[in-house]
């Protein structure tokens, strides 16, 4: 009987131990988290910047200002100002016959959906 009894408290002893132990680990933990707070990262200046509506961003740029005013001003003196001038246009006669008619003897290679293209599959500008 008396074995019994030291066994049951010997199991009560390494409970006690255990849970002490427990409390422990917990108590140094915890005062290791409160001294080590986590720093946030803040938010950086481009990311504040990008909430700003668009055309508050666009009167801040002088250059955006400018050609806004220019456009307006010309919009008010020719309606037809954003038509584009013919002859201001950058492609040649002959570059735009070339890209409209088919080239040579070489039949255009037909192209799968999603195909990527190569170098080759661009049309030949002659100098």
């Amino acid at each position: 009987e008396e074995i019994v009894r030291l066994s049951t408290s010997a199991k009560k002893a390494m409970e006690k131990a255990k849970t002490k132990k427990k409390a422990e680990v917990k108590k140094t933990v915890s005062a290791s988290l409160s001294k080590t707070k986590v720093k946030k990262s803040k938010g950086t200046s481009p990311s504040v910047f990008k909430k700003i509506p668009y055309i508050v961003r666009a009167f801040l740029n002088p250059f955006t200002v400018f050609a806004m005013t220019k456009g307006y001003f010309a919009s008010l003196f020719n309606i037809d100002y954003l038509q584009e001038d013919v002859s201001q246009n950058l492609r040649s006669a002959l570059q735009e016959k070339a890209k409209s008619a088919p080239t040579g003897g070489k039949r255009a290679r037909k192209m799968k959906p999603g195909q990527a293209k190569t170098l080759s599959d661009l049309p030949q500008l002659s100098a």
